[in-house]
């Protein structure tokens, strides 16, 4: 079930924020297999300073802000956490949307608009 999100925070569609706080979930995890996937994380490059400078960034920074410290109450975690992990998505997450031609793409109607389907991973 997706959660309701009130605005701001439903200006963005929930799965944004969904990855933002699972990634930083794996950072306090205490197994093996987590503390691994957590050291090749933060292996990777973030560009939190460059990606600062940048509206978009910036406005989606501070509703994963929102969302993780308040929204889900997880005040353990730091406002630069949550920036890296973002920027981490952001940068080293390959995406992939179907084109509109393709025949298999598959749509969603909601408000009367078909909206596409993407997906996003991290090797």
């Amino acid at each position: 079930m997706k959660p309701q999100l009130d605005p701001p925070l439903c200006f963005i569609a929930s799965e944004e924020y969904i990855k933002v706080l699972r990634g930083v979930l794996l950072s306090e995890k205490e197994t093996p297999e987590a503390k691994l996937k957590w050291k090749s994380f933060q292996m990777l490059e973030s560009h939190v300073e460059f990606r600062k400078s940048i509206p978009k960034v910036h406005f989606m920074s501070s509703l994963s802000k929102k969302f993780v410290l308040e929204t889900c109450n997880l005040k353990q975690f730091s406002e630069e956490l949550i920036d890296f992990v973002l920027g981490v998505i952001d940068v080293n997450a390959f995406r992939h949307t179907i084109h509109p031609n393709n025949p298999l793409r598959a749509k969603v109607e909601s408000n009367e608009k078909a909206i596409d389907r993407f997906g996003r991973k991290l090797l």
